[in-house]
């Protein structure tokens, strides 16, 4: 599960019995952002540093997809924070040749279902073709503000190279935020034993 919007301070914690529980909060030790990875604690996976700055937090693991390593992550950054296209080349060099992020990005463009295109998601675009991401979204709006604005779609996944494992996202009409989960499933073998495990 890829947690975003946290809003929890570092000495504010919680558990979920069978499940581990990585966090990327504020840097600034406010409750404003932050992000979490919560993982079956059977499945094999590393605990990986979460990647902090005052404009991004995303919490992320290692684990073994079909045999080969992908960093999984989760990733926030609210509208007014600045994020730029250094700031996506360096997220995208941390994140290694094999990852998923995904969360809400706070970028908005109709290449992925948005009502509009705001100067964050151009952005976005022009990274993720520069970069050769891959993308995947759903074919509905995610995130239905309390405001009363039209729903959009904020909550989608960048990585590479993933598509040929994963389904098209799709909504779960449920739980009481304004921010609808978003189901991804891999096709694909995960192993629960570490024990041929490298990192």
């Amino acid at each position: 599960m890829l947690i975003t919007e946290t809003k929890l301070a570092p000495n504010l914690n919680f558990f979920i019995s069978g499940y581990k529980i990585y966090r990327a909060d504020d840097p600034s030790g406010s409750r404003k952002v932050g992000s979490a990875v919560i993982i079956r604690a059977d499945l094999c996976h590393n605990e990986l540093p979460p990647i902090l700055e005052d404009d991004v937090q995303i919490s992320r693991v290692q684990i073994k997809i079909d045999n080969t390593d992908y960093q999984i992550g989760s990733f926030y950054s609210t509208p007014d924070q600045r994020v730029t296209p250094t700031l996506i080349w360096g997220i995208v060099h941390e994140m290694k040749f094999r990852f998923i992020l995904g969360g809400d990005f706070n970028s908005k463009h109709i290449r992925w279902g948005s009502n509009v295109t705001n100067p964050r998601g151009n952005m976005l675009y022009d990274q993720i073709f520069k970069l050769n991401l891959e993308i995947a979204y759903p074919f509905e709006p995610t995130h239905y503000p309390d405001s009363g604005h039209m729903p959009d779609l904020l909550d989608f996944f960048i990585g590479k190279p993933f598509q040929h494992f994963c389904s098209v996202p799709s909504v779960i009409h449920d739980l009481s935020s304004d921010h609808l989960p978003v189901l991804l499933t891999l096709s694909t073998a995960i192993p629960n034993s570490c024990n041929t495990y490298t990192s």
